[in-house]
């Protein structure tokens, strides 16, 4: 006999900004990341979270750097790489994550 399984409802999401954006109207004020390290940016709350995303976009947009262009994304995993990353998956960059440890030998 099969038992059926009550499943839950959950949202449907067309791309990744808007899983972002949805996450972020939702938590508003409940924190979203955090580094333990005393890092300039260590801490954010999903509303900061937005707001960095923004601005790293805007400032992206403002260099002339268009959507679908490759961008190499180095460094510690950290707070400042996460609201990288996510900036550039939600706008249409194509990001090619490389670990800052990485030796061609």
């Amino acid at each position: 006999m099969k038992t059926k399984i009550k499943l839950n409802d959950v949202p449907k999401i067309a791309h990744v900004q808007e899983m972002i954006f949805n996450s972020c109207e939702t938590y508003k004020d409940k924190l979203a990341m955090e580094d333990l390290q005393p890092y300039p940016i260590n801490k954010v709350t999903f509303t900061q979270l937005k707001e960095n995303i923004l601005k790293f976009y805007k400032a992206l947009k403002a260099m002339g750097i268009k959507e679908r262009t490759h961008i190499a994304l180095i460094g510690d995993n950290r707070v400042q790489w996460s609201i990288s990353y996510l900036t550039l998956m939600s706008f249409n960059y194509v990001v090619v994550p490389i670990d800052k440890k990485f030796n061609q030998q």
